[in-house]
């Protein structure tokens, strides 16, 4: 009885707004855009998605007329007659009945050409069928302007223009399917104003490309019938954007030779988006699929596109890349190995090999060993415009790191058994180190003989610099309080937390430390001979320092971690120790940080 009562105020609704279709109990007047209002059965008012069933369902009064002459309808409908001219297949219309509508129905005749004289009968030509004929081109009926029903399937068409059907502000439904000549048709041939063809059926044609406008369409259609033929390359050519709700329409596309879904950050939205813009079904099969990067985000966002590729788990096999080939979607989506839906990308630099991982969001661009000398001019984007680089560079020959285009864009970048020399002033600014992954910024084969200041302002735990030591002058005192001052276990007191135990205060230790008492000998010659401390020995040097002096103070917050403050602040404060050049040089890779937590109490 609810149900009952929702129809009828849905009726009522409609009544006012739609009005009942020329009082036949049962429809009602159902509008689209400016097209003439069409008649649609009440079973509509209750399905989720009205418009959607009134696209499928709603015809003409003269249409509905013909199969029950009970149905009151102010439109008469006549039939006009062909005459075949010659041995060509030309041919006239020859008979006008007198009726406000007309319809040609003609299949099968041999024709070749659409009646010369056919725009004669404009003003009153609803429904043309010349199926099963020889026609090769139908620009002729552009001038029937009237039209609500054409079918041209199995003919010889070639193609299409986009202006063919444009002023057929009532057309209802148009059928070319099984043309097997035609390999074209143009951007936005579906396109006849606010309203769509509601309608319409490619089926079993060979395209070359075919046009995204084609497939997608403002507006509520019933479906678009691609499938048992092959839609070639999806493109766009208008640069169509997907700003407004599609649908809700029915995309059947199965036995297509589609191979990939299509893209559509090219339609102007992250993939994510979809659900806000289109509303039906895409119906794809597995003849021909590529279980790849491509369909990543249909099957990793679960519900929200579920509604739209209501076929996937009915028995859906992959057949393409090789790796997955004969793999069960089903069992893809219940063990979650989203990993293995990857590309090898072709607009790769050369020497290099491009992997777009979307399951890590993440493009990864693997040039290492390859003998370069210098960075790759350009970095690709993955197939959902993934922007995300992991760049590896290991193991060549590289000795500077430029200013390029796509610094921003990298989440790693591994230099490592590089000889890194320099770095332009530009470089560092230019890569987000805060946004790479931990230790996402490998150099440890530098030798840089002096840190920029920009590092500052950069996360040393995601740098991995190597043994290399930087030379320790007055300008270089930052090093030591960046360091200290982004440890993470103590950032409320600007100083790192971890502190040797008692057992490991000696010099061995200083040394696994990294804080190096002393360069190399073939590095002294970078440090100031008049330095006073230089030849001291480094017993009196530690001893000077008071480096490990356990001091007895109370215990609370006079303690850290078990030593005193004095001990903490001596060990980690800035320190004659830090300009000393025989006993100090500024390591700085993240192994000095590791060893001191893992001596730490």
């Amino acid at each position: 009885m609810l149900a009952v009562f929702i129809q009828s105020l849905l009726l009522a609704h409609a009544t006012v707004c739609l009005l009942a279709c020329y009082n036949n109990s049962g429809y009602f007047e159902w509008h689209s855009g400016t097209r003439k209002p069409l008649c649609c059965p009440n079973e509509c008012l209750g399905e989720e998605r009205t418009d959607q069933c009134c696209s499928c369902t709603a015809e003409p009064c003269w249409e509905i007329r013909r199969n029950n002459e009970n149905f009151s309808c102010p439109e008469t409908l006549g039939q006009l007659d062909i005459e075949i001219v010659d041995v060509f297949g030309n041919a006239i219309i020859i008979r006008n009945p007198s009726a406000s509508v007309t319809e040609v129905i003609y299949p099968g005749s041999l024709l070749t050409k659409i009646p010369e004289n056919i725009c004669d009968f404009a003003d009153t030509l609803v429904k043309i069928d010349f199926s099963n004929n020889y026609i090769k081109n139908i620009s002729m009926i552009k001038c029937l302007r009237k039209l609500d029903t054409i079918h041209l399937d199995n003919n010889l068409m070639r193609d299409v223009g986009n202006d063919t059907f444009s002023e057929m502000k009532n057309l209802r439904v148009l059928t070319l399917s099984n043309n097997n000549k035609l390999e074209n048709i143009g951007p936005n041939v579906l396109d006849i104003g606010d309203q769509n063809i509601c309608i319409v059926d490619f089926s079993q044609n060979d395209f070359l490309t075919f046009d995204v406008t084609n497939l997608f369409t403002p507006g509520p259609f019933c479906k678009i019938n691609v499938s048992n033929g092959n839609i070639g390359d999806l493109t766009n050519e208008l640069g169509y954007v997907l700003d407004t709700m599609n649908g809700p329409g029915d995309i059947l596309a199965e036995q297509a030779g589609i191979t990939h879904f299509f893209n559509f950050t090219a339609l102007g939205i992250h993939f994510y988006e979809l659900p806000k813009y289109f509303e039906g079904e895409i119906r794809i099969d597995a003849s021909s699929f590529n279980c790849d990067c491509n369909i990543y985000p249909l099957v990793s966002t679960g519900v929200a596109y579920a509604k739209f590729w209501t076929n996937l788990n009915q028995s859906f096999s992959c057949n393409h890349p090789d790796w997955m080939k004969g793999k069960d979607m089903v069992t893809l989506l219940e063990e979650n190995k989203y990993d293995e839906l990857i590309c090898e990308l072709e607009n790769c630099p050369s020497f290099c090999r491009c992997i777009d991982k979307p399951s890590e969001n993440r493009v990864i661009v693997n040039c290492s060993d390859k003998g370069l000398t210098q960075f790759p001019d350009e970095m690709p984007f993955g197939y959902w415009n993934n922007k995300n680089i992991e760049l590896l560079l290991a193991r060549n020959v590289i000795t500077e790191i430029p200013d390029t285009n796509y610094l921003w864009r990298l989440i790693k970048l591994d230099m490592s058994g590089n000889t890194i020399r320099k770095m332009n002033e530009n470089a560092l600014q230019n890569i987000h180190v805060d946004n790479m992954d931990q230790e996402g910024l490998i150099i440890n084969g530098q030798m840089l003989d002096t840190l920029g200041k920009d590092f500052e302002e950069k996360d040393p735990h995601k740098i991995r610099f190597g043994d290399y030591p930087v030379r320790c002058d007055c300008q270089n005192l930052w090093v030591g309080d960046w360091i200290r001052i982004n440890h993470p276990k103590l950032r409320a007191l600007n100083r790192v937390q971890d502190v040797v135990s008692y057992e490991e205060r000696n010099s061995t230790m200083l040394d696994r430390l990294k804080w190096k008492l002393g360069p190399p000998a073939n590095q002294r010659e970078r440090c100031n001979k008049a330095d006073d401390d230089f030849d001291k020995p480094k017993e009196d040097f530690e001893k000077e320092y008071d480096l490990f002096d356990r001091k007895s103070v109370t215990s609370g917050d006079g303690k850290v971690d078990g030593y005193s403050k004095s001990v903490f602040e001596r060990l980690y404060e800035p320190k004659p120790l830090l300009c000393n050049c025989k006993y100090r040089k500024c390591y700085l890779h993240s192994e000095a940080l590791d060893s001191m937590n893992n001596g730490a109490h």
